[in-house]
């Protein structure tokens, strides 16, 4: 036998013979020959090396974590503590409870409009380029959007997002400044002519 001791705010997860049996909480434990134990750090992310599903069959592992299933067409966005941690893609995802205050907002990107409750910081981290698609007009150009090469509105400067999906949307740009027009090798002269009346 042989003894492992867990400590607060780490989880241990116990396999027989590499399947998985149970999880275990702080405490000091005891253990066959044949069993191993993985232990999780509940202050860092959890990446499981057993089937999601699995381990929530578990009664004392499923109250530990917040679980956030990722459909398709959609993403997740992740906040640790109120702040923007990733993005997740399609799938089904386990956050520890406790230690760290985590909230999640999902999106549906089958329509390429995004949506305001998204602050633009967060569209333009990197994370996000795999997701959004952004175009620049600048303040001197006017802009036309084509969705599947059909005219869909007029855009004045500015900086647009739009979720990445199968939609096509392309944008025209126009430099609206006044062109400098350059008469080279003339000359417009003025010159004022006199009469004398006699």
């Amino acid at each position: 036998m042989k003894n492992i001791e867990i400590n607060t705010d780490h989880v241990g997860l116990v396999y027989k013979n590499g399947t998985f049996k149970k999880a275990i909480t702080a405490g000091n434990y005891w253990f066959w020959s044949g069993e191993t134990v993985e232990v999780y750090d509940q202050s860092k992310t959890f990446i499981a090396t057993t089937e999601l599903n699995v381990l929530l069959l578990d009664k004392t592992f499923e109250p530990l974590v917040h679980v956030i299933d990722v459909r398709d067409k959609e993403i997740a966005l992740v906040f640790q503590n109120g702040n923007f941690k990733q993005v997740l893609a399609p799938g089904k995802y386990a956050f520890w409870k406790g230690l760290n205050n985590y909230s999640f907002l999902t999106v549906d990107i089958s329509d390429y409009n995004t949506t305001d409750s998204i602050e633009r910081y967060i569209l333009e981290k990197p994370q996000m380029s795999a997701y959004v698609r952004s175009f620049k007009v600048e303040n001197y150009e006017t802009g036309l959007m084509l969705i599947d090469g059909k005219f869909e509105k007029e855009l004045p400067a500015g900086t647009y997002f739009w979720w990445k999906n199968p939609t096509n949307i392309q944008v025209l740009k126009a430099d609206t400044r006044l062109q400098n027009m350059d008469i080279s090798g003339q000359e417009i002269l003025t010159r004022d002519t006199k009469h004398n009346s006699g």
